[in-house]
């Protein structure tokens, strides 16, 4: 963590950035340095960083940011078998004080899990809340692994 913080810190001197992660910034050249840096501290080879850089593209694909800039709506990365990031779960803090919903329905995923741990079926919560089964799976595996 603390080479992080090291490549973060440089990053943000060089390029005069306050808040790196937060910043729309992050997806052009400020998140690029910032990943070569890192590679170099922990001596990270080639294959290694083709693959920290890819996940590093889906996560900024996750954050939206307003027309200022800032940080409004994140969608939790969830492994995809196809390696595309889902838009299914939402954490919007003008929605439900930020807690992580569904993204089209706004449904609590903490609800969707207490549900399915009660012995309701995915397909069941699907058809009362309107939701796909995938949607309804993604909330289960989201609340599982925050868990």
């Amino acid at each position: 963590m603390a080479d992080v913080r090291k490549a973060m810190g440089d990053v943000q001197d060089r390029l005069g950035i306050d808040r790196l992660l937060i910043s729309p910034k992050l997806k052009a050249a400020a998140g690029q340095m910032l990943l070569d840096l890192y590679s170099q501290l922990i001596e990270l080879p080639m294959s290694g960083q083709i693959v920290i850089r890819s996940a590093f593209e889906h996560h900024l694909e996750a954050v939206v940011h307003d027309p200022a800039g800032v940080p409004v709506k994140l969608y939790p990365w969830m492994p995809d078998p196809l390696g595309m990031p889902r838009t299914t779960i939402m954490i919007d803090p003008e929605v439900s004080f930020g807690a992580p919903v569904t993204a089209y329905r706004g449904v609590s995923t903490a609800v969707l899990m207490d549900l399915v741990d009660a012995g309701l079926s995915l397909d069941d919560l699907a058809t009362e809340y309107g939701l796909s089964s995938e949607e309804v799976g993604d909330a289960i595996r989201f609340e599982r692994a925050a868990a």
